[in-house]
């Protein structure tokens, strides 16, 4: 037998299903795929378009730019392997 607390969990997620709070929103995962493309594009454009004179500073920031662009794909992939995205 389930305890109360399990009981009351069960119901809880049960209702949330069936408002919607579970459901994917596809738009949600363009744009954060639409973001991903821009953050390596300017990362890209930072590493090669910035004058030579700034070479530690452009290395620096492109670097920082690409982090922030995998740790997004990183969090879509973590979604991804969970069904987050298709369910």
């Amino acid at each position: 037998l389930p305890s109360k607390a399990t009981a009351d969990y069960r119901a809880l997620r049960k209702r949330l299903w069936r408002e919607g709070w579970f459901k994917a929103d596809p738009n949600f995962y363009v744009g954060k795929a639409a973001l991903c493309v821009a953050l390596f594009t300017l990362a890209i454009g930072m590493a090669t378009s910035l004058p030579s004179a700034w070479s530690f500073s452009r290395t620096v920031l492109a670097g920082a730019v690409l982090g922030m662009a995998w740790q997004q794909i990183a969090f879509m992939a973590h979604d991804a392997d969970y069904y987050g995205i298709t369910t």
